[in-house]
């Protein structure tokens, strides 16, 4: 891996100086949660980025999200809170033409952040008292 980048929605990685591969991450993907509205500061601070060494179709990144529940989150009014989620390993593994084919992650340390050790969708709920 020679570089990687992201931004809040973005993924850019150039594992080799001919090819750069850009992906939007599925902050979205959780559609009904709309937690771009309830969190607009969001940020997951990815970092870390490499190709597992026993697999090159499989890539890891660190995620240290965090945001502030600045907009309604299902209905539910705003808090002020600042979300820190605990680190969370991503993957993003890659068939052999090239095609993403699947995106996981694991919660790292329970004991970080201030969402009871939730990551994800539910350490936004549960940071902000509203746990699903």
């Amino acid at each position: 891996m020679r570089s990687a980048t992201s931004s809040s929605k973005t993924l850019t990685l150039t594992p080799t100086p001919t090819l750069t591969l850009t992906l939007t991450l599925p902050l979205g993907a959780l559609g009904s949660f709309k937690l771009e509205e309830a969190f607009p500061d969001i940020n997951p601070n990815y970092y870390g980025f490499f190709v597992d060494p026993f697999d090159p179709h499989r890539v890891w990144f660190t995620s240290r999200s965090t945001g502030t529940h600045t907009g309604p989150l299902l209905g539910k009014p705003p808090t002020g809170k600042k979300v820190v989620l605990p680190p969370q390993q991503f993957h993003l593994d890659f068939a052999p033409d090239g095609l993403l084919r699947e995106i996981g992650f694991y919660t790292v340390d329970r004991r970080q952040g201030n969402t009871g050790g939730l990551g994800g969708a539910f350490g936004y709920f549960y940071g902000t008292g509203n746990p699903l």
